[in-house]
């Protein structure tokens, strides 16, 4: 009787420091998430630490944890560069997860392998990773990921110059971010459409799309993302500012 009340004792202890540290984990994992976006140095050097702290037999308990500290680690290689690391990476948690069974990890880990190889130019791998990742997440309810997967597809095909997918799958792209109600979603979306139109020659939409994704990165005091908007307005209104004094008026009241 002794022996199991030590027992339940025991386990009721590591069970506690096991929550203990995975609380831990999730807390920190919001704040390197939110360095991601303008410090990916920063965000790689804090998530290699905390997977160094966290060991095997603990990871094997939650795996929603440990996976999404793997996402932010990849995709911080992935902004710095790391292509080869990334996809090694990326690579080992493809095998790890399969389709059948973890389907959501796998299309996460697939959209990742998709974004790093369009780095590298390889638009064929990147495709066919974004197709199987669309696939897996078709009806299972994760909208934010079916919205990113749907953009790089627009950004994979708009690079192989087909640029009726491209338009039409990032249309659909930015449909689900106005559900979401994520206006940075929509600023990138909204530049992305901006840009095919004019690979198009549709200047006057490619314009439109261009100063929406301008207002909305103003409203959301993203200083990189107005820099953005308006290189491309700038890059637009170059090719015919010289012939048309009203675009150089406009131009410049985009600028003040």
């Amino acid at each position: 009787m002794r022996h199991c009340l030590l027992c339940r004792r025991t386990f009721g202890v590591i069970g506690l420091l096991l929550l203990s540290r995975f609380s831990w984990a999730m807390q920190d994992l919001v704040d390197i998430q939110a360095q991601l976006a303008h410090e990916p140095k920063v965000a790689l050097q804090a998530v290699t630490l905390k997977l160094q702290a966290l060991n095997d037999e603990a990871l094997s308990i939650n795996h929603e944890v440990w996976f999404a500290y793997k996402e932010v680690e990849i995709t911080a290689q992935i902004k710095l560069g790391l292509l080869d690391e990334a996809k090694a990476r990326a690579l080992m948690l493809y095998a790890q997860y399969d389709a059948d069974s973890f389907p959501i990890y796998r299309a996460k880990t697939a959209f990742l392998l998709a974004v790093a190889n369009q780095s590298t130019s390889n638009s064929e791998q990147s495709v066919a990773y974004l197709e199987e990742a669309k696939a897996l997440v078709a009806d299972k309810n994760e909208p934010e990921l079916q919205a990113d997967i749907l953009a790089n597809l627009g950004h994979a095909y708009r690079y192989k110059a087909e640029y009726d997918k491209a338009l039409s799958y990032t249309t659909r792209a930015l449909e689900i971010a106005f559900e979401l109600k994520s206006l940075s979603k929509q600023a990138n979306f909204h530049n992305q459409i901006g840009v095919i139109y004019d690979y198009i020659g549709n200047v006057e939409l490619a314009l439109q799309h261009h100063e929406r994704s301008l207002r909305l990165q103003q409203q959301r005091g993203n200083q990189q993302g107005v820099s953005n908007s308006l290189y491309n307005i700038g890059e637009i209104y170059c090719g015919f500012i010289t012939l048309n004094k009203k675009a150089s008026v406009t131009f410049l009241l985009l600028i003040l």
